[in-house]
């Protein structure tokens, strides 16, 4: 998620037009928890920078609801997203990456 961030950061200074939107699938809803941290960084940071450039952070809220994660617990910006969303999100980008 580092090189992310940084990536991400580069983008909107390349391109003061560019969107960003992160949509978390499976286990990568841990990741909008708050408080969530690794033993080597904070992830919640991270994803706090990408909301303030504008960017936006979705997650599959089938993937919460297995994991018993509610919306009050998601780091403030990221939202339980549809897969109405993440499939409109696909479609309108021009440039999708998977990790």
């Amino acid at each position: 998620l580092v090189w992310a961030n940084n990536f991400t950061d580069t983008i909107v200074k390349l391109d003061k037009s560019a969107v960003v939107k992160v949509y978390f699938f499976g286990d990568g809803v841990l990741c909008a928890k708050q408080i969530s941290e690794t033993k080597s960084f904070a992830i919640q940071p991270l994803i706090e920078n990408i909301i303030k450039i504008n960017g936006e952070i979705s997650t599959c809220g089938s993937c919460l609801d297995n994991r018993d994660i509610s919306v009050s617990q998601l780091i403030n910006g990221v939202k339980r997203g549809t897969l109405d969303e993440v499939t409109n999100w696909t479609c309108w980008s021009d440039k999708t990456l998977i990790f």
